[in-house]
């Protein structure tokens, strides 16, 4: 039984590796990034629109970035971004709070 079990399992794997090569040329994969990752007009926007903020993680997903920045004043945002640093949405983050 458990070979049976364990040749299904890599009978699959191929067919996952497949499909996530797919969503990720389709921009639906999350792909976590550095902050210097982001393209330049991203980095840019969000310093204008956050002054003397922290970029705490990046990530490429939907053919666009996600952004998590803390601000001057401590708060999390998140933040949607196009390529050419138009915002999205954003929206505090409170997923830390109780």
């Amino acid at each position: 039984m458990k070979r049976v079990v364990i040749i299904t399992l890599l009978s699959l794997l191929p067919a996952a590796a497949v499909l996530a090569k797919e969503a990720k040329e389709k921009g639906e994969a999350h792909e976590k990034l550095a902050p210097a990752e982001l393209p330049k007009a991203v980095r840019d926007a969000i310093a204008k629109r956050y002054p003397g903020a922290t970029l705490v993680e990046a990530e490429a997903e939907h053919g666009g970035y996600e952004a998590t920045v803390k601000t001057a004043d401590g708060k999390e945002m998140e933040l949607k971004m196009k390529a050419d640093g138009t915002v999205l949405s954003e929206q505090e983050d409170d997923e830390d709070k109780d």
